[in-house]
């Protein structure tokens, strides 16, 4: 019984690495490694190197890379050595002064906040080929997609056509990012938008 004991908690070593941070739970609950009760206030190990926690059933770790920028793409789908497979129902909308405009963006994003970015939003994933498939449950998969229509809807609706294709392009990325972070930190998604880039812009 001591060998079955000790081997049991054995599996609960784990590796932090550089860029990685690790989200625990005691009985579905975030928790601190502080011996005491659980809170939904802690529970995220950061120093990098050998860690333990309690072992299923009554513990659960998820590790995640927080530092690696991912992508998302509106208005089209790039594949290797394939051209850009545009997606209008994405990238078409209309300007300030009722002008029809195609637009292409890719937004850069990272986790700011990790214990937000796995338990706080319930989100049904994405599945858009191999570039972006997201499982169920994190928030950059139909949240963040929709969420980033939505902000870029909304800045190009407050402008005229001259402007979004050319006098204040880069203003367009700049708001976009602000109302998109803005909409994001309302869902406490835990994501940091680190760029939006606009690739092509048509009427």
């Amino acid at each position: 019984i001591a060998l079955i004991v000790v081997i049991w908690l054995a599996t609960g070593i784990y590796t932090i690495g550089p860029g990685e941070q690790a989200a625990l739970q005691r009985f579905g609950k975030v928790c601190g490694q502080a011996v005491g009760p659980c809170d939904d206030e802690s529970g995220l190990v950061t120093a990098t190197g050998l860690h333990w926690w309690w072992p299923g059933p009554f513990g659960n770790k998820d590790v995640m890379r927080t530092d690696l920028v991912r992508r998302l793409e509106l208005g089209f789908r790039s594949s290797d050595g394939v051209a850009n497979t545009p997606v209008p129902v994405e990238a078409q909308m209309i300007s300030g002064d009722l002008n029809i405009i195609d637009v292409q963006m890719v937004v850069q994003y990272d986790i700011k906040d990790l214990t937000s970015f796995l338990f706080r939003v319930d989100d049904p994933g994405e599945d858009a080929g191999s570039q972006r498939n997201i499982a169920p449950g994190r928030p950059d998969g139909r949240t963040l997609k929709d969420a980033t229509e939505a902000a870029l809807r909304l800045v190009v609706g407050q402008r005229s056509l001259a402007e979004v294709l050319a006098e204040e392009r880069v203003n367009l990325e700049l708001d976009t990012r602000e109302k998109l972070q803005e909409i994001l930190d309302g869902y406490d998604t835990g994501i940091n938008i680190v760029s939006v880039e606009l690739q092509k812009v048509e009427a």
